[in-house]
């Protein structure tokens, strides 16, 4: 684990190295709300087997990057271009400077990860393909509107509750039960992350406060304006049964960009890359495929 001091207010933000034996490209790597990126060690090995070395960060104020509020467990973001700005950093001063000058540069990205990258590639214009994995382009609120969100969250942060979190969320719970869960069929992933968060509890988060649901819904925004504009080739991974993120906000913004397409991973939930195997090795196929052929 290693340690860069953000250009933002001087965060720590944690990052890591996942080196190929026999270079053909490298990747960015950025992960979705809430999680970290010690989590995808399987990914990354199978990416260096493949000759790709990943770049991975852990967002401010998640992971094993300094937390910003007091109380820690809170998903809390004062602007959501904190984010952007934090990865810019991180690939101008970290990742660009260990590259050879032959070697295409990638960017992967899960969720939250999905949205921070698509901003970062409209700022800087680097990646020569783009993989992206649930993105949140869009996020199920379930039968709420997106706009009577933003209207509560904006109204909550006016009357100074910004750093509290959203109604009806709370701290990480360490005992929610397998069943029923969003975001994987596999129990064994399930479980293995649920120890990992019991031997190191400072990696874990809880729910999202207002001000990230506002800020997000902004960048969220921004993303399906900015998406006729965007023309890097792009593979986006879809898995069917997704409830985390919103599937129809992703078939329109993908519609928009001009060297995209799409993999729907059938009946898989919301984290593909942490899904049961079948559902894991298609997806794994269809990135490696993408980035190398």
């Amino acid at each position: 684990m290693q340690y860069f001091h953000s250009p933002v207010n001087g965060s720590n933000i944690a990052f890591d190295v996942f080196k190929a034996g026999t270079e053909k490209a490298i990747a960015l790597f950025l992960t979705g709300r809430a999680e970290y990126f010690l989590k995808y060690e399987h990914f990354f090995n199978d990416l260096n087997s493949a000759g790709i070395t990943v770049f991975a960060m852990d967002h401010r104020g998640q992971g094993a990057s300094e937390r910003i509020l007091e109380n820690p467990q809170k998903g809390y973001v004062e602007n959501f271009d904190h984010f952007i700005d934090d990865a810019a950093y991180f690939v101008q001063k970290k990742v660009l400077p260990e590259k050879k000058s032959d070697l295409p540069v990638f960017s992967i990205s899960h969720s939250m990860g999905g949205a921070v990258s698509f901003l970062l590639e409209k700022r800087l214009n680097l990646f020569n393909k783009m993989v992206f994995s649930s993105p949140m382009w869009g996020i199920n609120f379930g039968h709420v509107p997106e706009n009577i969100i933003n209207i509560l969250a904006k109204l909550f942060c006016t009357l100074g509750k910004d750093k509290e979190f959203v109604p009806g969320k709370k701290e990480y719970d360490p005992d929610s039960p397998f069943e029923n869960n969003d975001i994987t069929h596999s129990l064994e992933n399930f479980e293995k992350q649920k120890i990992f968060l019991r031997h190191n509890p400072d990696f874990a988060l809880g729910g999202p406060t207002n001000r990230w649901v506002v800020e997000s819904i902004r960048a969220m925004k921004e993303i399906e304006t900015s998406s006729p504009a965007f023309t890097t080739h792009t593979l986006l991974l879809q898995p069917s049964a997704d409830t985390v993120v919103d599937n129809f906000r992703q078939d329109k913004i993908l519609k928009n960009m001009k060297n995209s397409r799409k993999i729907v991973i059938e009946n898989a939930l919301h984290e593909i890359l942490n899904e049961e195997k079948i559902h894991y090795d298609q997806a794994l196929k269809h990135i490696l495929d993408f980035l190398l052929k």
